[in-house]
Formats: C-alpha cells, structure tokens, sequence
C-alpha cells in the first residue's frame, strides 16, 4: 500500500523551478525592507522605555485579572510576565507615555493604589525602577549586533569547516530569513521587543539546521 501511495506521488521539479522561486524571495524581501525603511518597526516597552515593577502578590492572583486593572488605567502599552512559574509573582512593564505622564511617581502610586483596592495591602515590591529611552536604545543597538554577530560566525564556521560556496549560500538563506520575518513584523505591526530577538536567533539556528 505504501509503495503504491509512493509510485502515485507526483514528481516536483524544484530546480527547474528555481527561478520562479528566487524571483517570489526577492519580490518578499524587497517589500520587507521597504516596510522597514518606510514603516520602522512597532517596538515594544523594552526598547522605548517606561516602569518596570515586580510585585508579589500574598495570595494567587490570576493574570488576566491584573491585565484589565492596569488596562482600566488607559496609561497607554503594556505587558505582563509571571516569574518563577508562579501565580503570585509578577514582572509589570507600562510604557511612559511623555504627554500623559510627566511625573513618574504619580503612575507608581496610582499602579500601587490600584492594586491595594483589588487584592489589599499584601503586596511586596521587589523592583520598581524606570528605563529611560537611552538604555533602550543601546538595547536596539546589542540586540542588531547580536545578529550580525550570528551571521557573521556561522558563515566562519561554515567556510572552514566546509568550503566557501556553501557558506555563502548558507548565510543568504540566513539574511533572507531574518529580513522576511523582520518584514512581516514592520507590515503587521506587531510588537518587537527582547523576545523577538531571541525568536529572531533561534530562526538563525534552525536556518543553519536546514
């Protein structure tokens, strides 16, 4: 039966194909790198700044409870992470928005004061520190060098491990891939912050697997 299944597939010609293929990358690539000359990217609170606060919570609070007190807040983006693996400790980014928000204490206490009316006193903050736009640029900055640095040391690693063609065709599969996701991040908008950059690496990895 298997045999029979296998003698039915058709035949694809990829390498006769390969010119319609190349042609469709490129088209891809090109609109990514338009998006992102044009459009930029939609980055997230790690990289334009704003409050960090980690708070543990006495008893088990749900995520999805914290994320409608602060969103009632209407102070602008966040994003909530559970550290530990657990219901009660909880790292909370909010985004300092300059025209709203002019004195950092005021978000603080109002967050503070939220969160005393919903759960109670029972709260210990851990950390509550502001990052300020300069840190958030040196992280843009590390996080592109941290790929061309990726890049860079698999095509080395490639070249004398093998031999030269294939690492240059290794590492244009690579930039094709990063530039076609980054792309299709600038097109939708969706948020980029450090755990799209370490999603970005692991696509380096598995690119170089394949």
């Amino acid at each position: 039966m298997l045999l029979r299944l296998i003698k039915k597939t058709p035949n694809l010609f990829f390498i006769e194909k390969r010119k319609i293929f190349y042609s469709i990358s490129f088209f891809l690539a090109l609109i990514s790198l338009i998006a992102l000359l044009l459009k930029g990217l939609n980055f997230g609170i790690d990289f334009k700044g704003g409050l960090l606060i980690e708070a543990k919570f006495k008893e088990d609070t749900k995520l999805e409870t914290l994320r409608n007190k602060i969103a009632e807040l209407n102070k602008g983006d966040f994003s909530i992470q559970a550290l530990d693996n657990s219901n009660n400790n909880y790292l909370i980014k909010v985004e300092l928005n300059e025209t709203i928000d002019n004195d950092q204490e005021e978000l603080i206490n109002l967050i503070k004061n939220t969160f005393k009316k919903q759960f109670g006193g029972q709260i210990d903050y851990r950390r509550v520190e502001y990052v300020g736009p300069t840190v958030s640029k040196e992280l843009v900055y590390t996080g592109i060098i941290a790929i061309i640095v990726a890049i860079i040391s698999m095509l080395i690693y490639i070249w004398f491990r093998f031999e030269l063609p294939f690492a240059l065709g290794a590492v244009i599969a690579l930039v094709h891939d990063t530039v076609l996701t980054v792309g299709m991040f600038s097109l939708t908008s969706l948020e980029f912050n450090l755990s799209t950059v370490a999603a970005i690496l692991l696509i380096i990895g598995y690119s170089m697997n394949d």
